[in-house]
């Protein structure tokens, strides 16, 4: 086993953050505000996997981005799902310290909430390595 010294969490929630305010309109936050104006886009979980070999750190990063719509939204969220998508198959995903080896889109779900708005969901899967610095 490779000696594991950092966990790309954080930078990897920064890269799409990044990617999705410059290259949509509709607001990002990190989390979802109290009084957030709809539609909007947050981050919900994110999780790390170490997939490292003998030689190399890799790890798979899956994150879930959210879209929030009001009652009369399905077809918004449907839309502003379909901007996520382009922009996150359209450019890399650069995290500080590590190679992008792949991108995949999960899955993609969108539902009426409790409230009568709409939520979406996209699940993001990034395989990445990190770069020797040897």
């Amino acid at each position: 086993m490779v000696l594991i010294k950092s966990v790309p969490l954080v930078d990897y929630q920064k890269s799409i953050f990044k990617l999705l305010k410059e290259n949509q309109t509709i607001p990002v936050y990190g989390k979802t505000p109290l009084k957030a104006e709809l539609p909007c886009i947050t981050f919900g979980s994110i999780l790390a996997k170490p997939t490292d070999t003998k030689t190399s750190v890799m790890w798979e990063v899956t994150i879930e981005i959210n879209v929030w719509g009001d009652k009369n939204g399905k077809a918004e969220v449907n839309n502003i799902i379909n901007d996520i998508t382009t922009v996150l198959s359209a450019n890399e995903i650069l995290v500080d310290k590590y190679e992008t080896i792949n991108t995949e889109i999960d899955s993609v779900q969108v539902y009426e909430t409790t409230d009568n708005g709409y939520f979406g969901t996209l699940s993001l899967s990034t395989l990445l390595q990190q770069i020797s610095l040897v």
